[in-house]
């Protein structure tokens, strides 16, 4: 993962697993249509184009699902009467598995959000998570195992100090509760993971964006 990797936007970055990768650039907060403005609240565009061909109905869905995890950790108040423009591009996918590809926006949609400067509430991560006929569970599996997989689920956490909170959970295939329980608290776990390498990540780019640092030849 990476973050400030495309120009003349507010906010990018890149993010891959074994399965996918995308890239994600956020524009904003910028004057919307009329259609598009919200009187008290910043509005939130998502756009998601595949690798290849035109966008589809799948295409559509998920952005309906990008939406549903990153517009309620957006602090849209401060922002009224503005738009911001979420724009996805898939370099790499598994065709049918959208599981993947929405694991991978969410958590690009984190890093571009936070290189744009656009407020949030909280830190967000997400994770997908296959469990096999044996019962066994894989995060982020590659495509072998998707293709065996019981069940496969997407799970998005919002990511607070003693009180992580559920933003999405988009499973298919067969489970029982004790199962998605199961799925449930290992993606808590990865979540929390993921958050800190996320916090690092974004500690290393702001120390070196920021021009007021002192000189190392003053520090004496």
């Amino acid at each position: 993962m990476s973050i400030s990797v495309l120009e003349h936007v507010d906010g990018s970055s890149q993010y891959w697993t074994p399965t996918t990768s995308l890239i994600c650039s956020v524009s904003g907060p910028i004057e919307p249509k009329a259609r598009q403005e919200i009187p008290q609240h910043l509005a939130i565009e998502i756009i998601f184009r595949p690798a290849s061909g035109p966008s589809t109905t799948r295409e559509k869905l998920l952005e309906e699902r990008i939406r549903a995890a990153v517009t309620p950790m957006v602090e849209t108040f401060l922002h009224p009467r503005q738009l911001c423009q979420i724009t996805f591009q898939a370099l790499k996918s598994v065709g049918q598995y959208s599981h993947m590809e929405l694991n991978s926006a969410i958590n690009a949609a984190f890093l571009a959000l936070i290189d744009a400067g656009i407020p949030l509430k909280s830190v967000f991560t997400s994770v997908t998570v296959s469990v096999d006929e044996d019962g066994r569970k894989f995060v982020n599996p590659d495509v072998n195992r998707l293709q065996t997989a019981k069940s496969v689920s997407t799970v998005a956490f919002k990511i607070s100090t003693g009180n992580n909170t559920l933003l999405l959970l988009h499973s298919d295939g067969s489970f029982d509760e004790s199962t998605l329980f199961g799925v449930l608290e290992l993606a808590e776990q990865e979540c929390v993971r993921l958050s800190k390498e996320f916090r690092k990540l974004i500690a290393e780019k702001l120390g070196k964006d920021f021009i007021w640092k002192q000189p190392a030849n003053l520090k004496n």
